[in-house]
């Protein structure tokens, strides 16, 4: 078993994560020496055509969406 001496930051994000966000929080934990461990969670990992496919939902009616 590991134990751990500095802090963690657990941040859960809905309706999804860019990779951009997830290596910030990875350059903060190495930037911390370790300090600072950054868990990142979310409901899906955003690319460019789910991002598009996310914003073309926006305009339809909940019950016409069909969820994966």
């Amino acid at each position: 078993m590991e134990t751990r001496a500095g802090s963690r930051l657990l941040i859960y994000i809905v309706g999804g994560v860019a990779v951009s966000e997830m290596r910030a929080a990875y350059e903060v934990t190495r930037a911390t020496d370790g300090k600072w461990e950054v868990l990142f969670g979310s409901s899906h990992i955003l690319t460019p055509t789910r991002f598009l496919d996310d914003l073309k939902m926006l305009d339809q009616k909940p019950e016409d969406i069909s969820l994966p």
